[in-house]
């Protein structure tokens, strides 16, 4: 919401000709307009960035085309080197592949998916699957040009609420160690919304990334 100072400048703006003027500790002071100018441009980039008008929904089959692009653009074959990307033979890596695979409402094999849209838009995807009294994170992503603006904790709490909705006692994820060591990325995000690691394993899955390569298993309690 805009501050008293942003709105004091902007209705003498336009009232009169006279200077803008701003509250501060109490008194009224003038400020130059470019100042003010500057100020709110400021305010109004931020309000954009943080994408407020993101909402979370179930996916639909008119999705396709948006999940394929969010899923292809939030990361660089560069950067999942050693971690694990998306294999050759996943359907989210074409959109012919995903339409076929497809399970309506919004499904995808025993995946369930669910979409961050902001202006019209599909720039967020997460994946959950129902795992007894758990509910798995299998994937998410954010589409790169949309990161860092609170879409992946929206998409995370989304999937929370529907875990306690559905009477699960926990959700659940795995990310990955790579074989020097180091977590990806996303470790910091996770913990910050209060997963904790329970512990790592190989199977499957890392034995496809390479030798060394770990699953980092994740758990938060509702």
């Amino acid at each position: 919401m805009p501050s008293t100072a942003f709105l004091t400048a902007f209705i003498g703006l336009r009232s009169s000709l006279r200077p803008i003027a701003f509250y501060h500790d109490n008194r009224l002071e003038p400020i130059p307009f470019a100042k003010w100018l500057c100020g709110l441009r400021h305010l109004m980039n931020k309000m954009h960035d943080n994408d407020s008008t993101t909402i979370v929904r179930a996916a639909t089959r008119e999705d396709i085309p948006g999940i394929v692009t969010v899923m292809k653009s939030s990361v660089t074959e560069e950067e999942v080197v050693g971690f694990g990307g998306m294999n050759s033979e996943s359907p989210f890596r074409d959109a012919m592949a995903l339409s076929v695979a497809w399970l309506d409402p919004n499904r995808v094999g025993p995946e369930e998916l669910f979409v961050a849209q902001a202006s019209g838009r599909v720039v967020g995807v997460v994946a959950m699957e129902e795992r007894d009294l758990e509910l798995e994170i299998v994937d998410i992503d954010v589409a790169r040009a949309h990161q860092r603006k609170g879409i992946g904790k929206s998409l995370v709490q989304f999937i929370e609420g529907r875990a306690r909705v559905l009477g699960k006692r926990a959700v659940t994820l795995g990310t990955s160690r790579n074989a020097e060591g180091v977590p990806w990325k996303s470790l910091p995000f996770w913990q910050a919304l209060g997963y904790a690691i329970t512990h790592e394993e190989e199977n499957a899955w890392t034995l496809s990334i390479g030798p060394g390569a770990r699953e980092i298993r994740m758990r938060k309690e509702l």
